[in-house]
């Protein structure tokens, strides 16, 4: 033997299928406690690389000559062996050969308690509980390595770890009966020298050499490659195959995984199963999971892939912690898991883990399912996810998912988020990916505001934290009109007219009674915003009559001190270039629909931001009339366009024609309003503009986006330039191009 400092690699232990990445652990602990102490491992390149002092000559001996089995026997199952006189666990008790003594040793001491608690046959339920603490009681650590990996023994009943199935079977197969059994394939009975096949079996095994024929044996849910059925291979069936190396070193690595018991605070349970790097499953993050799998599954398993030579005893202290962590708590589902990678939650120099899911498939049978290769990397824009954390909303959301009875647009929305979220904690990500992980939020939050029955369940999306405008926001007009909708305030947040929600500072709550700012729809962007527009409008009425300062909209003006200001300011206003296009018809109605309903749920309270400087297309007058009466009377102060001693104008006199359509009107009746206000209008001509033509849907909608003091003094200026007469190409003169530009390109 001669030291190999770069290491010896093993092409036949890779990452997938299961079966392999347990093989290649499975290699180091039996190297490392049989033959090297020092030996080392890492992953290079899908292929398991053992540094130590033996090469493939020495490797390959210790397994042919020197290799002694661990016991691995299961009594407690009715398909172990121990209730069968012609299973393979009979004949190796008859067997001679040195390197079997342990397994001979653990088989009579397995039939003498059996013997002595009167167990002839498969154990009943109470039979096998007492069968396993008796055995974790007397038995020594020899044996005890398997009953760990497979059992565990906590204060109520015996539970399961996944990775070994159901107590060291899946379904009818027993895996220690076929490890026994693989033994006997491998190795003489009597001398315990290698069978004829089987040193080319371990070649193939170990450095992926030519294969050789396989044996017609189960594997089990490790290899989902090689367990046959239909369509299996060529032809309509397909027997099971198995290489005995590569399940004995399987179940060998196996060993390295043992259960413990935790007490949760969260769980019902006294105790429950804690198991290195296994969580509940999740269909999120991988397109060959369905939800529906999740109920059917047992588990995932993450399984660490490293880089840096590691020894057994780093290795088995790694997965002695095995747990990962989200915050203060544990990882509990593989959305968890994903996102704790993403904020290096998994030290030890882990670089990747590879994803399993032990999905049921093909009947009852559980297979181990690959579900990808996830990078241990930092990604900040994983953090955002922590707001949806608060209160437990993105819990519910998930556990109400799985309720076979939810509305199914619920349902396809929840899982269409939750494979958003696992992207993007798992991958590097674009702003579009951020910002469709707003829109499925704002969507969803709708959807649950709409069924009674899902707010019982599910409490309102908790306010985001404006780190998420910084990761999705872009220079479109869609983006910057949208914003400045959903930072509306005027005492009516604009979220009060997406859903019946009410926000407070420490938890949003829905509301038990009529909304009566409830007014959003599925309908088009533009009749939505009309009807916001028309309901802050009514609501600011109500106000006034109550106070007594307006009896109707056609009753003279109150004193202006005692006016409300118009409820539609905003910490963030719009450009006047983008309102322009909004109200011309080349912004896209539908993206803008899209992102209102998610950006409202970001909470404002002390963030603002500048005003896009963009050129803004021609814009006829009378669109700068109507805009003037129905802006807010103190930016018409600030600018100098009004004084609190005239009367301000009444957008109450205007809103019933532009609502009905009747632009002309409507721009009359603004033109005298500014005139009763005092704002300066043009010496000739004294008429109104002529309107172009244009859809007054999008004139409405448009009147609700509020505008930054700045753009008030440019529609100023088109209302009142300061050449006094007219002439061709004055603001008020007939313009040749119109209004409508045209619907969403």
């Amino acid at each position: 033997m001669r030291n190999n400092p770069e290491g010896l690699v093993l092409r036949g232990c890779r990452p997938v299928p299961l079966a392999s990445y347990l093989k290649a652990v499975g290699i180091l602990r039996l190297i490392g406690e049989q033959k090297d102490s020092a030996v080392r491992g890492r992953w290079e390149k899908d292929a398991f690389v053992l540094v130590g002092s033996l090469d493939r000559d020495a490797l390959c001996s210790f397994f042919l000559n020197d290799y002694q089995p661990t016991p691995i026997l299961s009594p407690w199952n009715g398909g172990g062996g121990f209730y069968d006189p012609e299973s393979a666990v009979f004949r190796m008790l008859k067997s001679s050969a040195p390197r079997f003594q342990p397994v001979r040793e653990m088989i009579r001491r397995a039939q003498s308690l059996l013997a002595r608690m009167n167990i002839r046959e498969k154990p009943s339920s109470d039979q096998k509980d007492t069968l396993l603490r008796r055995m974790r009681a007397e038995f020594p650590d020899a044996f005890l390595r398997w009953l760990d990996a497979a059992v565990l023994l906590s204060e109520v009943k015996p539970l399961y770890p996944p990775l070994l199935g159901s107590g060291g079977n899946d379904g009818r197969l027993d895996f220690s009966i076929n490890f026994v059994q693989r033994l006997l394939d491998l190795f003489d009975a009597q001398s315990g020298r290698p069978q004829p096949m089987a040193e080319k079996w371990l070649e193939a095994a170990l450095f992926r050499e030519a294969p050789f024929p396989l044996l017609p044996a189960p594997i089990g849910q490790y290899s989902p490659g090689h367990v046959g059925g239909p369509n299996a291979t060529a032809g309509f069936d397909r027997e099971f195959l198995v290489n005995p190396w590569d399940y004995v070193l399987m179940l060998e690595g196996a060993l390295l995984f043992a259960a413990a018991a935790t007490r949760r605070l969260e769980s019902a349970e006294a105790r429950a199963l804690s198991y290195p790097f296994t969580v509940r499953p999740s269909a999120a993050g991988h397109g060959g999971a369905h939800p529906a799998d999740e109920s059917s599954a047992r588990a995932e398993i993450w399984m660490p892939i490293w880089s840096r030579p590691v020894s057994l005893a780093e290795l088995e202290a790694l997965l002695s912690e095995g747990r990962v962590t989200l915050g203060r708590r544990p990882a509990a589902d593989g959305l968890d898991f994903a996102r704790a990678v993403a904020r290096l939650g998994v030290d030890r120099g882990i670089e990747q883990f590879q994803r399993f899911g032990f999905l049921q498939r093909s009947g009852r049978a559980y297979l181990a399912a690959p579900l990808g290769r996830i990078p241990v990397s930092r990604r900040p824009q994983s953090r955002l996810l922590d707001d949806l954390d608060r209160h437990g909303f993105l819990d519910r959301v998930r556990q109400t998912a799985r309720d076979p009875n939810a509305p199914g647009r619920f349902q396809t929305l929840a899982a269409r988020l939750q494979r958003r979220l696992f992207e993007l904690s798992s991958r590097s990500v674009q702003r579009h990916d951020v910002e469709d992980v707003l829109i499925l939020l704002g969507r969803l939050h709708r959807v649950i505001a709409a069924g009674p029955s899902l707010r019982d369940k599910i409490p309102p999306v908790p306010p985001w934290n404006p780190l998420w405008i910084d990761q999705t926001r872009d220079d479109t007009d869609e983006f910057e009109l949208a914003l400045s909708l959903a930072a509306l305030s005027g005492g009516i947040p604009f979220l009060h007219h997406l859903t019946p929600v009410i926000p407070e500072a420490r938890r949003s709550r829905w509301s038990s009674e009529t909304n009566p700012f409830y007014v959003w729809t599925e309908g088009d962007v533009y009749r939505n915003l009309g009807r916001v527009l028309e309901n802050r409008m009514l609501h600011l009425y109500r106000k006034k009559s109550r106070q007594g300062t307006a009896s109707s909209p056609e009753t003279p003006a109150s004193p202006p001190g005692d006016l409300l200001d118009l409820p539609w300011d905003s910490r963030i206003p719009a450009s006047l270039a983008s309102v322009v296009r909004f109200a011309r018809g080349v912004v896209r109605a539908n993206r803008l629909r899209d992102l209102i309903p998610a950006l409202a749920l970001v909470d404002f309270s002390g963030f603002s931001l500048p005003v896009p400087d963009r050129e803004a297309p021609p814009l006829p007058g009378g669109f700068a009339v109507l805009k003037l009466v129905m802006t807010p009377r103190h930016l018409l102060k600030r600018c100098g366009l009004w004084s609190p001693e005239r009367r301000p104008p009444a957008p109450e006199r205007v809103l019933p024609r532009l609502s009905a359509g009747r632009l002309e009107d409507a721009v009359e009746a603004a033109w005298r309003e500014l005139q009763l206000a005092g704002i300066p209008l043009p010496d000739h001509p004294r008429t109104p503009p002529r309107w172009p033509s244009g859809d007054p849907r999008r004139v409405l909608a448009a009147m609700l986006f509020p505008l930054p003091s700045g753009q008030i003094r440019v529609l100023a200026r088109i209302v009142s330039p300061p050449m006094r007469t007219s002439r061709p190409g004055s603001v008020f003169a007939p313009r040749p191009e119109s209004l409508d530009q045209g619907d969403e390109p």
